[in-house]
């Protein structure tokens, strides 16, 4: 059987990750999603000044 494509390899090939890596997972979806939240905060509330 041929190896995966090289970009996949890189990424997927060690299991179970190390916990740095597992820590920086969770760490993006956190990021992800708290921007998310954010995002639509601003998209329903433009920012104005607070007077």
């Amino acid at each position: 059987m041929q190896n995966p494509p090289a970009m996949m390899n890189n990424r997927v090939t060690r299991w179970p990750p190390r916990r740095g890596q597992v820590k920086r997972m969770i760490f993006k979806k956190l990021l992800k999603s708290v921007d998310r939240i954010i995002g639509s905060c601003f998209r329903l509330k433009p920012i104005a000044p607070d007077d």
